[in-house]
């Protein structure tokens, strides 16, 4: 329970406006998750970032090494199957895979990957579906011969979105499937 708060605490001291008191708390959080191989810790991290979208959280969680990479892609894996959570979700994963951290040759083998493809198969938000292609995208080239058996999925998806249409009634922006009706 005191080790709740106090990771509460330094939680909230990374935002603080002194550098120094940002660098001190983001060593402190580093040398925990050297020490610490649980998932407790990055998932109170992967939370904070999605509540606050935190940069120095993102920044810790961008540099995770392993085993805490399996801790992360779980975590994201929960909250893209969640339609509250997913854009946030999607991005956080965006930011992790532009980096092309030394582990993402495990993207392909982790669940999150399935659950991605899913999300591009079923959700019909623009925006959730723009970050997700986007993801994807800068995935395919980090996804190794293995991940093959997911290449009628990627095919799927790319015809799915292909087969939308853009309609602009007034200001607003809508992209629906061709097959509904007008």
């Amino acid at each position: 329970m005191a080790q709740q708060a106090n990771i509460g605490e330094l939680l909230s001291m990374l935002d603080s406006p002194l550098l120094s008191v940002r660098d001190d708390v983001t060593t402190v959080f580093k040398e925990n998750l050297n020490s610490d191989r649980g998932p407790m810790l990055v998932n109170t991290l992967v939370d904070y970032y999605l509540e606050t979208n935190s940069q120095p959280v993102l920044h810790i969680l961008t540099t995770l090494q392993e085993p805490h990479d399996k801790h992360l892609l779980d975590k994201m894996n929960e909250y893209v199957g969640k339609a509250a959570s997913r854009l946030s979700a999607l991005l956080l994963l965006g930011h992790v895979v532009r980096l092309q951290p030394s582990w993402k040759h495990k993207l392909s083998q982790a669940p999150l990957l399935p659950s991605l493809l899913k999300c591009l198969k079923m959700d019909t938000d623009v925006i959730v579906l723009t970050t997700g292609v986007l993801v994807l995208i800068t995935m395919l080239p980090m996804i190794p011969q293995s991940g093959k058996q997911h290449l009628h999925d990627f095919f799927d998806i790319f015809g799915r979105l292909s087969s939308w249409c853009l309609k602009k009634p007034g200001k607003d922006l809508l992209l629906y499937p061709s097959c509904c009706t007008r």
